[in-house]
């Protein structure tokens, strides 16, 4: 008797055993024998995350309920291992929640974190980012989903500066970025070496992402980021969008076979993964994307005729149709019949003196334009082109072909261009204005010779003005002041030799009377 009561007094606290040595009444989860702690809000996850009992050793963390943040991210600290696992809702309202604070991202990770089936999210209409790994964390997405984030800038889903991110399965879905990477942002501060920094991988699904700039699905910031990056077999992406669609370059078919796998699903209808809306890739030729025409709705079916029985039918006598009056007229009416058939003929007058019969006007096609006008609006297609690149890409991409770089005035500027990338050269402009000046000036000096002194060098004189405004119009053609400085360019040399011929021509033109040599 006395064993019973005891096993009936110590009942209700066999959570607690289970829990870790924490007790929970609530019955809004079932605790999981291998949680370390079990968390209802926001103060019981930031202490869980800060205890120093699990400094430097695994703790797993138990979501038993949403959980809003209020103001900062949640920061796991670089000695941290902590795995974030969602507990049973006996509501079925699925996988709890860590919700973000407006503003800013919803985890920031500098250790270990490893996330199992939890749903990492902002409140619609709020911005902030996913999942920040910053230098030297981890990141490792078993399952579950982080989805909904909207940020201004970069990395909608999960931006990485860190050392490592794994997406093993689980989902990055219907993120945003008015930047690059919707889903995932790779920065040039990833690390790098014998090993990838980003790994998708088994049953990852990578969907919905958009981003206003490039790489809707993952983005990345330089060309080189793409050595990081590592996708496997099994991994789905869909519905991804961005900028533009680009073809893969054959220059990076080699890249692509060692790091992407071949039986990935990607993008309708785009059928590589180098495509800008799953990859952020803008080094190939841009793809036109066009959408399915849009359908009408079907109109919903007309009710069924109701007929009388055949035997009350055929007792029914019509009521008798009495014509409408006729007004007496003197003049004759008449009725045109249409015919759309023939419409070059006069049409038929028909008189009718003693009896109105009706206007009978057949239906006639809709004309051109109005056709042309019903497919456009039932049809809708997007053209995508490709975009201008930024200075800022620009300048990524010199550094990528090992360009020099000067600092001048505290911006950095390459010594000169390759393959036509939208730069402008400061010493074209100073070769073409000064050109234009000595020319211009050398003239007007000129006229105020003598008669027989200016008509000598008069066609020196001349050819040197028409160089210079050759001069300035090439310059005006080719440099467009709102692109990246650089130091020469390949219309340089022209300009240059221009510029030569001016000079030479000036010279020409005052020696030949010995007035003045240049």
């Amino acid at each position: 008797m006395a064993s019973l009561c005891a096993a009936m007094f110590l009942l209700p606290y066999t959570g607690m055993l289970l829990s870790g040595g924490s007790y929970y009444a609530s019955a809004a989860s079932v605790p999981a024998p291998d949680a370390d702690k079990i968390v209802t809000n926001e103060a019981e996850l930031r202490a869980a995350v800060d205890d120093n009992a699990y400094n430097n050793r695994k703790c797993i963390i138990m979501l038993a309920d949403d959980i809003s943040m209020t103001n900062n991210a949640l920061s796991i600290s670089s000695n941290k291992d902590i795995t974030l696992i969602s507990g049973h809702d006996p509501e079925s309202r699925g996988p709890y929640k860590l919700i973000g604070a407006e503003g800013t991202e919803t985890i920031a990770v500098k250790g270990t974190l490893y996330l199992d089936g939890i749903i990492v999210t902002h409140p619609a209409g709020e911005k902030g980012s996913g999942v920040l790994i910053e230098s030297n964390g981890s990141l490792y997405l078993l399952s579950g989903e982080v989805s909904g984030n909207t940020v201004t800038g970069n990395g909608g889903g999960v931006y990485t500066d860190g050392h490592y991110f794994s997406m093993e399965g689980g989902s990055i879905s219907g993120n945003t970025a008015t930047g690059n990477g919707g889903g995932i942002y790779i920065s040039n501060r990833t690390a790098s070496g014998n090993h990838d920094a980003v790994v998708i991988s088994d049953d990852a699904v990578i969907s919905g992402n958009s981003a206003d700039g490039n790489g809707g699905g993952i983005g990345v910031e330089t060309r080189r980021e793409l050595e990081k990056l590592s996708v496997h077999s099994g991994t789905v992406f869909s519905d991804n969008s961005a900028c533009a669609a680009f073809d893969r370059d054959k220059s990076d078919d080699d890249l692509y076979n060692r790091k992407i796998d071949s039986d990935i699903e990607w993008t309708s209808p785009l059928k590589q993964g180098y495509n800008n809306y799953d990859i952020g890739y803008i080094w190939g030729d841009p793809v036109l994307i066009e959408e399915e025409p849009i359908e009408d709705p079907v109109p919903p079916p007309l009710p069924p005729e109701i007929k009388e029985p055949e035997d009350k039918a055929a007792n029914v006598t019509p009521p008798p149709v009495t014509p409408p009056p006729v007004t007496p007229s003197p003049v004759v009416q008449e009725t045109r019949l249409y015919s759309q058939q023939n419409i070059s003929e006069p049409p038929e007058l028909i008189t009718q003196p003693d009896e109105i019969q009706p206007e009978i006007i057949e239906p006639q096609p809709a004309p051109m334009s109005d056709q042309i006008t019903q497919v456009l609006l039932n049809t809708e297609s997007v053209l995508t082109f490709n975009p201008r690149p930024t200075p800022d890409e620009v300048l990524a991409m010199l550094k990528d072909e090992g360009v020099p770089i000067l600092t001048i005035g505290g911006q950095e500027t390459p010594l000169f261009s390759l393959g036509g990338l939208p730069v402008w050269a400061p010493i074209n402009q100073i070769l073409a204005t000064i050109g234009a000046v000595l020319a211009v000036s050398s003239f007007l000096r000129l006229r105020k010779r003598e008669v027989d002194e200016y008509r000598s060098a008069k066609r020196p004189m001349m050819t040197a003005v028409i160089l210079s405004a050759i001069g300035v119009i090439v310059f005006a053609l080719t440099q467009d002041t709102r692109s990246l400085m650089a130091l020469f360019d390949q219309w340089t040399v022209l300009n240059a030799v221009i510029f030569a011929a001016v000079i030479a021509n000036i010279r020409v033109a005052f020696r030949s009377n010995k007035i003045y040599d240049i």
